[in-house]
């Protein structure tokens, strides 16, 4: 039951802040490797392949807050206490499958997640309503 629990908690992408560029990037944890061993390597990086072998130095960072991290704690954190910018009612809790959410950049346009780099998430967040 515990290599389950841990499986799920180490699945799902993640955004850091890169140590060597301090820019965003989105990367994927092993995580049946992390099950099985409990250690976090990465299987995934939005540096990689130029910067693939790198010393992970990011990893402290997913280990300091593993679920602060994950790409949809970051989004729903974002969301809390918003309003749609279009409708201007209160958001709420996010469905994801449902009706995933947006964000109104600063040109007027929307832009849906699907379409977004998830590396570029914390510039998108201080620059969209």
């Amino acid at each position: 039951m515990r290599f389950f629990k841990d499986f799920l908690k180490n699945r799902g992408p993640r955004v850091i802040t890169c140590p060597e560029t301090e820019e965003g990037a989105a990367v994927r944890i092993d995580a049946l490797h992390a099950a099985r061993t409990g250690a976090v390597r990465l299987t995934d990086c939005t540096r990689w392949p130029e910067r693939a072998g790198c010393a992970e130095m990011c990893v402290p960072q997913i280990a300091e807050s593993p679920h602060g991290c994950l790409v949809q704690a970051i989004a729903a954190d974002w969301y809390l206490c918003k309003s749609c910018a279009t409708c201007g009612r209160p958001i709420g809790p996010i469905s994801w499958h449902e009706a995933p959410p947006a964000v109104l950049k600063d040109d007027g346009t929307t832009a849906e997640w699907k379409d977004i780099p998830l590396q570029n998430l914390p510039a998108i967040f201080r620059t969209s309503t």
